[in-house]
């Protein structure tokens, strides 16, 4: 059960395994863009590439779709991303147990986004948590966990994609050897935080913060929705940045005021520091690098981003 790009990894790992995949659940197709033309989820397409059986419920309150689900008497049930709430007489189907795969490690950032808010707080570390699902909010007992450092050139996408990678060989291992004979232990009662759904109003830029704020804040939400500011009164997203020191002369312009276009980027003045802009994204276009941006678009010194 997993609706996003995160899953894909995951699903082709079991695919290529020794185990039996004895149906697909995913949600059902989307409006997107402009048009909101419905298209399905990744993990639609893949199972539909793969042939293998593909369920699409709205929501488990039908009782035939607990039923359908009941028919094929699986002994696990793995959810990862999924993005529906299961309820209780869901979790009781499987022979063995109901596991989920967290990219945080639990009890910290519980909830929708543990990837882009370790970034945006600044944290040096993440990983993997395989847990058995119970009613909670990625409450469950924890079977196993999987560490992985956060690096400076980490974006949210770079994260996603190598944690998606470690996470297919991390489960089929659990899967291979250790499920039938591992007990899962309660998760800590100290450390919980939750990692709210990204919210539109939180990706605009706040240029009086300090630059490593605002760099994290950039990295976590790259590529997808993007941290954007608004330039020549249109809305820009910001892909790349990487922090600078600024001297005491620079100090006094407002932040969000472009110093220079230079070989490291478009120079910008933050709260507190300064940050060269790599990457930069105008609605409905290609992503460019800066110097590449720059050529078809109005930045120079002493211009304000807002």
């Amino acid at each position: 059960m997993g609706s996003s790009s995160f899953c894909l990894p995951i699903l082709e790992g079991l695919f290529e395994s020794k185990n039996d995949i004895l149906a697909v659940y995913t949600q059902p197709p989307k409006p997107a863009g402009r048009g909101k033309k419905f298209l399905e989820v990744p993990v639609a397409l893949l199972a539909k590439k793969l042939d293998l059986k593909l369920r699409q419920p709205i929501n488990f309150k039908e009782k035939f779709e607990i039923d359908e689900l009941k028919a094929l008497n699986p002994d696990v049930i793995v959810v990862v991303a999924y993005g529906l709430i299961l309820p209780k007489e869901v979790l009781k189907v499987p022979q063995i147990a109901p596991i989920n795969i967290h990219a945080s490690i639990l009890p910290n950032w519980r909830g929708a986004a543990p990837m882009q808010r370790a970034i945006i707080n600044g944290e040096r570390s993440t990983g993997l948590s395989i847990m058995q699902m119970d009613q909670g909010l990625d409450t469950g007992p924890i079977y196993d966990v999987l560490f992985e450092p956060i690096f400076d050139t980490d974006t949210y996408s770079i994260l996603s994609g190598r944690l998606s990678k470690l996470a297919s060989n991390f489960l089929l291992n659990f899967l291979d050897s250790k499920i039938n004979g591992t007990r899962p232990i309660a998760q800590k009662t100290e450390g919980i935080s939750y990692a709210e759904k990204i919210s539109k109003s939180e990706t605009r830029i706040d240029w009086s913060r300090s630059a490593k704020e605002i760099d994290y804040h950039i990295r976590g939400l790259a590529d997808t929705p993007g941290a954007w500011t608004s330039i020549n009164q249109e809305r820009v997203k910001i892909l790349l940045s990487k922090v600078s020191e600024c001297t005491e002369n620079e100090k006094k312009f407002v932040p969000g005021t472009v110093l220079e276009i230079m070989e490291g980027g478009i120079r910008i003045i933050c709260g507190n520091g300064q940050l060269f802009i790599k990457k930069l994204q105008r609605p409905g276009k290609t992503p460019l690098m800066f110097n590449e941006f720059v050529r078809g678009y109005k930045v120079y010194s002493g211009q304000t981003w807002l």
